[in-house]
């Protein structure tokens, strides 16, 4: 883990938020409410399969997380 104050964790920090900003603008142009914490859930689901799928090799851990997205835009609207 970087150091608290080191500038790759706060570079890390930027490109989580930039992210997380983009997935909120997608959400609200598709007719999600504006919901920072629903972004932050769907870029916690992308982070968690583009790492699984980094030991297991396999498209599973997206297919799932897929799943587990389409649940939390339909409990959204």
């Amino acid at each position: 883990m970087a150091e608290p104050d080191s500038q790759i964790r706060a570079m890390a920090n930027q490109h989580k938020d930039a992210v997380a900003g983009y997935l909120r603008t997608l959400l609200v142009d598709a007719g999600y409410p504006d919901d920072p914490d629903l972004a932050r859930r769907l870029l916690l689901l992308m982070d968690g399969a583009a790492v699984t799928e980094l030991y297991e090799r396999t498209d599973r851990p997206a297919r799932q997380a897929k799943k587990m997205a389409e649940a939390l835009l339909q409990n959204a609207s």
